[in-house]
């Protein structure tokens, strides 16, 4: 004697198959959502990022606005010395700076440690 619950599956084993394809169907078209969708999927994922960023951004304008135009410094044309005379204030500079650090003369190369050679071991070998 067979139970009832053997009787429904003998029944309906020929449908499986098709229920297994409207299976996989109704999962793939779930899998790829449109582009408009995916876009508002990502926005709406989006919402409070942005929001916070449109704070930040009025914030920063409305802080800006505050300036006036004519508070900029203007440099006017005729006030800017020529090259020479700012190569000449370079190099009076230089000299001073020079002769304020005392540099090593000009055959000596400043900073060049010793040759290997030149140094004596502190380390003796016993």
């Amino acid at each position: 004697m067979k139970t009832p619950r053997e009787m429904l599956f003998q029944r309906h084993q020929a449908l499986e198959p098709k229920l297994d394809a409207v299976r996989r169907n109704a999962l793939a078209a779930l899998e790829r959502p449109g582009i408009a969708q995916s876009w508002r999927q990502f926005v709406f994922a989006m919402r409070w990022h942005l929001a916070g960023m449109s704070a930040v951004w009025l914030a920063v304008l409305l802080l800006n606005i505050d300036s006036a135009p004519g508070s900029t410094v203007v440099i006017a044309r005729d006030k800017i010395p020529t090259a020479r005379v700012l190569l000449e204030a370079l190099l009076k500079n230089r000299c001073e700076l020079m002769e304020l650090t005392a540099s090593p003369a000009a055959g000596e190369p400043a900073g060049v440690p010793p040759r290997r050679s030149e140094n004596q071991s502190a380390i003796e070998i016993v």
